[in-house]
């Protein structure tokens, strides 16, 4: 297609999300699948952004396991609330014996370019202090499960200490508001990967399946809370991102 046809089959589409808008979900659903099925048949997927108002962001690295461990998830879970996003993650197999994991935000461009911060910074840091935690705090004659739930629970106290921190970053929508955004993603999501889409697992929370924690449990995530104070997160934030008109 030459320029101008393109412009006119986007011009389509850009109609289509108007109409996605719809107050009846019905007339909304078969609007955002047309627009997808005009994209997909001209071959202007790349374009969608143009006249999208939900968008997905960058393939981000999350690992080297097929399903997130707890306290990624955990992490990640609290970055799509505070932000209005949702994401999806990806293992792909680079060895016999390896696999690399992405996560991927969906949202508005400007949720998505902090969602996409929060993420690199905060998973490197907590990923980091994990680390440093289980190298100081065991000893030889500990086994690795107990490693494990202790070094999470340490995880889960950091990630509670952090959250207000990440809170002062979003932005204030109603219920009501976040609701429609949330089902808007959703339909965004089951168009872009046809209904197929499979979210990764997660595993128990080592606080919530136990009737209680030992002294020593308790002592870690105290520990997590502590360590997670020092952690600022609003300085690397581009000033200039910009907020997104809230649906209505």
């Amino acid at each position: 297609m030459n320029n101008l046809e393109t412009q006119k089959i986007l011009s389509k589409i850009k109609k289509c999300f108007a109409l996605s808008k719809s107050a009846n979900a019905n007339e909304a659903a078969v609007a955002l699948k047309q627009a997808y099925a005009l994209a997909r048949k001209y071959n202007l997927e790349h374009r969608l952004e143009e006249v999208c108002e939900i968008s997905s962001g960058r393939q981000l690295p999350a690992g080297y396991q097929i399903n997130l461990p707890l306290y990624l998830a955990k992490l990640l879970n609290l970055i799509n609330f505070v932000f209005q996003t949702r994401s999806v993650t990806r293992a792909q197999r680079i060895s016999e014996s390896q696999v690399k994991t992405t996560v991927e935000f969906h949202g508005y461009e400007s949720d998505i370019l902090i969602a996409e911060y929060a993420w690199e910074v905060l998973s490197k840091i907590l990923t980091r202090a994990r680390t440093i935690f289980l190298n100081t705090s065991s000893d030889g004659r500990m086994n690795k499960v107990t490693k494990t739930r202790r070094a999470d629970i340490y995880s889960l106290g950091w990630i509670h200490s952090v959250e207000e921190e990440v809170k002062n970053l979003g932005r204030e929508i109603s219920e009501e508001e976040r609701a429609a955004h949330d089902d808007k993603i959703k339909a965004y999501q089951g168009v872009l990967y046809n209904n197929a889409l499979v979210m990764s697992k997660v595993k128990a929370n080592p606080i919530a399946a136990a009737a209680g924690i030992s002294n020593k449990e308790y002592a870690a995530y105290q520990k997590g809370i502590a360590d997670g104070k020092d952690v600022a997160l609003g300085k690397g934030v581009n000033a200039s991102v910009k907020k997104c008109k809230a649906l209505t």
